[in-house]
């Protein structure tokens, strides 16, 4: 009888940053892929808190086979506080400052 050798791998855990995004100090929940195919970036509903979705972008890793990184990202927009407009004037774009930031 042949002695069957598995495989495995290590889980791979979303870390959960803060980080200045279009000048405004928001929330990031990462999984990187060693050699990504793709990188997918994603903005909460309801609820808006990243931290929430752990699971899911940890299992969404797992079932793409680990060949992808996600990146999730609070909006700032559902944030605003009644009476205290934080959106700048030009249009928030969380996704370019994302690809322009140095990891």
């Amino acid at each position: 009888m042949g002695q069957e050798v598995l495989l495995s791998r290590t889980k791979r855990h979303a870390n959960f940053r803060l980080s200045n995004v279009s000048s405004f100090v928001t929330e990031l929940l990462e999984i990187h892929a060693d050699e990504p195919t793709l990188h997918v970036v994603f903005i909460p509903g309801n609820p808006g808190v990243v931290a929430f979705y752990k699971d899911l972008v940890e299992s969404l890793y797992e079932l793409l086979g680990g060949s992808v990184s996600l990146t999730g990202l609070k909006s700032e927009v559902g944030n605003l506080k009644e009476g205290r407009n934080r959106v700048p004037n030009r249009q928030y774009n969380p996704s370019l400052d994302i690809r322009e930031q140095k990891h």
